[in-house]
């Protein structure tokens, strides 16, 4: 049964499928929870909420949907059946239109945090510093004082030490610096910070085992924030 799988108030992250196929900067996740299980093809989950604002999700409209299990990520497509308020939640009721699928990585699932990083144009001898905002399997978006041309690529150098290591006694070593190359997708103006560029790159040629070493970093560390939100 689908209650062996999903638990209410599981957390949730959802996209048009109409954009997932694009590249990077126009690809927009949503975060929301599990509030109910209808059947085990209707859910009813909560309205994602960004930046304060209620995000509108259209009736009719297919989105890919992720849940955050403790068995694991699982996915699957729904369409938006319709949309009202439970008690003092907006809420929205959507039915499944492809089975429940487990995946084993977590690639297109993107981490918003905060991390140091240096960065390197091609043809510069020195790295710049800079502070990752979010990131991806597929990239990541950090911010500057300067715009990036699109299309400009660099290599970027990521460590990928995580906190609970340290906490454990563990010391850092040479595999936890991972250097990529990458090209800059998109720089534009970011809201609300005058003279503050948001840019998004997309990994170059990265090799499967790298990317597996940053969606593992992904995984551990929105995993590390679950188990504290709980």
């Amino acid at each position: 049964m689908i209650e062996d799988i999903l638990s209410i108030n599981d957390k949730i992250e959802l996209i048009k499928s109409s954009v997932l196929r694009k590249n990077e900067a126009e690809q927009k996740y949503y975060k929301s929870h599990l509030v109910d299980i209808k059947d085990d093809s209707t859910f009813i989950i909560s309205m994602p909420v960004e930046e304060d604002k209620l995000v509108v999700l259209d009736i009719g409209e297919s989105y890919n949907l992720w849940f955050y299990t403790k068995r694991g990520l699982y996915t699957c497509t729904v369409i938006i059946n319709e949309k009202y308020k439970q008690g003092d939640d907006n809420v929205a009721e959507v039915y499944a239109t492809s089975d429940l699928e487990k995946l084993q990585r977590r690639q297109y699932y993107r981490l918003n945090c905060i991390m140091d990083f240096e960065y390197k144009i091609n043809g510069r001898d020195e790295f710049d510093k800079g502070v990752v905002i979010d990131m991806s399997g597929g990239g990541l978006r950090f911010n500057t004082e300067k715009k990036l041309e699109a299309g400009t690529k660099m290599l970027i150098r990521l460590n990928l030490f995580l906190a609970d290591k340290k906490d454990e006694g563990q010391s850092q070593d040479e595999k936890d610096i991972c250097e990529i190359k990458a090209k800059v997708v998109d720089s534009e103006l970011a809201r609300a910070k005058n003279n503050v560029y948001e840019n998004r790159i997309e990994f170059d040629n990265i090799s499967g085992k790298v990317r597996e070493k940053i969606v593992r970093f992904i995984f551990e560390v929105d995993r590390q924030r679950r188990q504290n939100s709980f």
